[in-house]
């Protein structure tokens, strides 16, 4: 069985900036590495790097409604 993992964040910009390396060693490593962040779907890199990208509708703010709405539900799926 191949060990999986999904990284996530509010932003792209931040797994590109901070995941990128572990994503890509960890596949190197045979891992299956999925990410999940607002505006990953039009990030190459991210797409490059993970094996799976799923965009999140949401926000930084932890009071923007899309945060429980939404995005809880993408997350679901």
């Amino acid at each position: 069985i191949m060990p999986r993992i999904l990284l996530i964040s509010t932003e792209a910009v931040t797994l590109r900036a901070f995941m990128l390396p572990i994503a890509r060693r960890l596949r190197e490593r045979g891992w299956r590495v999925d990410g999940a962040a607002h505006g990953i779907a039009s990030d190459a890199e991210c797409a490059e790097s993970f094996c799976e990208v799923q965009e999140i509708a949401w926000s930084r703010n932890p009071l923007d409604p899309r945060n429980l709405l939404s995005a809880a539900a993408t997350m679901r799926e």
